[in-house]
């Protein structure tokens, strides 16, 4: 039976002004668990979104693996990772029975992928989504995001933040470097997923 906790909720601070990045830059060091290079580092992907002063700065779920901040996209997607509190039921603050979540990735058009809207209340048994299920869900959708950002490419891309296939010769970010950090009320329903990449 999943507990009803709120294990890593917590309010996000950012101030209500408009067109301003929601989540400032920033870098963390990876774990030994994480089985990187001890020069890897990952650094939080910068992503601007126009701010409403009628959204709910309260709500953010983040997530942390063995007590360590975000985890691997794909170790999400292919179940090969545990969270901490896996199995608790989240966003029951929010009183929606469903949130509407975004990537705004820098470089790339606002609309390269349709947002998705994400069921977090049964409706049958009125139950809130898991913290497990509720990551493999942004998964899934970051995956999506990513496959159609390769092709074609946006007409005036950041070098910086180019995203490529993982077989591909040419230098970008691939979604093996991905990390799903939070995710994070933004503007009315709509919620942005905070993700960060694995730079060498």
């Amino acid at each position: 039976m999943a507990s009803t906790s709120s294990f890593h909720s917590i309010a996000a601070t950012t101030s209500p002004r408009a067109a301003i990045p929601y989540f400032p830059p920033a870098s963390y060091e990876p774990s030994a668990s994480e089985q990187r290079a001890p020069s890897a580092k990952r650094q939080r992907v910068p992503q601007a979104i126009k701010l409403s002063p009628k959204r709910n700065r309260s709500h953010k779920e983040r997530f942390f693996s063995g007590g360590s901040p975000g985890v691997r996209v794909v170790d999400v997607l292919n179940g090969d990772v545990t969270l901490d509190g896996h199995d608790e039921r989240v966003l029951e603050q929010t009183g929606h029975r469903q949130i509407r979540v975004t990537i705004q990735w820098p470089g790339y058009p606002e609309k390269l992928s349709k947002d998705r809207y994400i069921a977090i209340q049964d409706k049958d048994t009125r139950t809130y989504i898991t913290r497990e299920e509720l990551a493999k869900q942004i998964c899934e959708y970051v995956a999506e995001y990513m496959k159609k950002a390769r092709a074609p490419p946006p007409p005036k891309p950041d070098r910086f933040w180019t995203i490529t296939a993982a077989d591909s010769p040419k230098p970008g970010i691939t979604i093996d470097n991905l990390w799903l950090i939070s995710v994070a009320a933004a503007n009315k329903n709509i919620w942005l997923a905070e993700l960060e990449v694995l730079r060498y």
